[in-house]
């Protein structure tokens, strides 16, 4: 086990420092982390903290590349320590969201020589990014989740002047990186920012109704091959397909129109998973008991078209 404690470099997301907020589930965050060594195990890894803790601690583990697996794995501890808010800030008590952030970085990452990475490092700079990225939905009191896109700045400044990447966009794979389960039966989703340049964040303004159109399509298509599960199967497919339905059909020309007609549908597809047995991931093995219960995945897929609709 390797602790590293550095001052922080400046602020990401024009991060503001904020009252500290009481620790719901701090015994979440050693369940993480033994979810992760479980899910790739043999591998050295180092723990990463700040003294920042406003309005929580999140450190962040690394889990070191190797022959078989040759990519850095990053993931926060300590963001799914309190609950996120849903879209207009109201915490529903009994639909909770927790989460934390996981990030794949290649082997050739210009970290310093062999095991010893510092958060001195001038590639260091995602460690950092991680740790304020799972503050900020506490400290903004919002919920993040797939498609949630966020720039460094208003002007999308740079992470670090050795890159020009400069946002992310969340997303959230099916399966052992989508989620897991903690000990009191709590679902914490495993979301993963995807770093972008400023070029790519800039088209999510200029996409119009038919731009939207043709990409929700090609994401349905894209899913529907790696996923292979339909409706039914209660799975994120239950709200995802009757969403990209709804979008395909539309005709008018207003994008809030558009959002509005999907989030319906997506909604009304969540709550139907509710019916069905799930089919996919460890839920599965509940047979019949996950009758009666939306799937997680339907849910979330379902706020996020939410999101896009307010």
């Amino acid at each position: 086990m390797r602790i590293d404690i550095q001052q922080r470099p400046s602020r990401f997301f024009a991060m503001n420092d904020a009252g500290p907020m009481p620790l719901r589930h701090g015994e979440y965050g050693e369940q993480v982390q033994d979810y992760f060594h479980k899910l790739f195990p043999h591998r050295e890894w180092k723990v990463f903290s700040d003294t920042t803790a406003s309005p929580i601690p999140i450190s962040v583990e690394m889990l070191y590349p190797t022959v078989e697996e040759p990519f850095y794995l990053l993931h926060t501890i300590g963001m799914s320590a309190v609950p996120m808010h849903y879209p207009a800030g109201r915490l529903e008590m009994g639909h909770e969201v927790y989460g934390e952030l996981c990030m794949i970085l290649p082997a050739d990452w210009p970290f310093g020589k062999g095991m010893d990475v510092a958060l001195t490092d001038a590639a260091a700079w995602p460690i950092w990014m991680l740790m304020e990225l799972g503050r900020f939905p506490h400290v903004h009191q919002i919920w993040i989740s797939y498609g949630f896109i966020l720039p460094n700045t208003e002007t999308c400044e740079p992470f670090s002047p050795m890159t020009d990447l400069s946002g992310v966009i969340i997303v959230q794979f099916e399966g052992e990186l989508g989620a897991l389960t903690m000990d009191d039966g709590t679902t914490v989703e495993l979301l993963m920012p995807i770093l972008a340049y400023k070029e790519e964040l800039d088209l999510c303004d200029e996409i119009g109704v038919d731009g939207l159109k043709a990409m929700f399509a090609g994401a349905y298509e894209a899913l529907e091959d790696i996923s292979g599960a339909k409706v039914g199967d209660k799975t994120m497919m239950d709200a995802l397909i009757p969403a990209t339905e709804a979008i395909a059909a539309y005709e008018a020309g207003d994008e809030a129109g558009l959002f509005a007609a999907a989030a319906a549908a997506a909604a009304a597809g969540a709550e139907n998973s509710k019916n069905f047995v799930s089919k996919f991931g460890r839920a599965k093995s509940y047979g019949e008991q996950t009758i009666g219960t939306p799937d997680a995945g339907a849910v979330s897929m379902a706020y996020f078209f939410k999101g896009l609709a307010m």
